[in-house]
């Protein structure tokens, strides 16, 4: 191959990405894979996707690294990464919520019925929330 059509070759990768970047950014979706990922019961370490396909593995220590990490923390590091897509999707609809209740209480003040309809808002936000930061913890096998 020659260096002008390498060189072609990458710059139309570039602008396939920079393109794909933008238009997820213009239409919110996320560029990673999708959810539910999930430790396997054979390779506790390693994530797979709902399909089964690898995600990640979490090692405990990296070839030629001058340091290693204890088995639990690699376990803790694998949870917390197959949760990554649900902590997603729980904590960023959360935020648009909790903008809408501080603009609501900014608004209204504290009436009974308003404070009601937050603390329903709340609940919901925070369950999902609870769930899964409980699959970080590893807390959901």
């Amino acid at each position: 191959m020659t260096q002008e059509v390498f060189e072609q070759i990458k710059a139309g990768l570039e602008e396939a990405i920079e393109t794909t970047k933008a238009d997820q950014s213009s239409t919110g979706e996320t560029a990673f894979t999708p959810g539910p990922w999930r430790c396997t019961k054979k390779h506790p370490r390693q994530i797979c996707d709902w399909r089964g396909f690898k995600i990640a593995k979490c090692l405990m220590e990296t070839k030629g690294a001058n340091f290693k990490i204890s088995e639990d923390e690699a376990l803790a590091n694998a949870h917390l990464t197959a949760a990554a897509p649900e902590l997603y999707e729980a904590l960023s609809p959360a935020v648009d919520e909790l903008s809408e209740v501080l603009a609501d209480l900014k608004k209204h003040g504290d009436g009974v019925d308003f404070v009601q309809q937050d603390i329903s808002r709340l609940e919901r936000i925070v369950g999902a929330s609870k769930a899964a930061l409980s699959k970080a913890r590893g807390e959901d096998l």
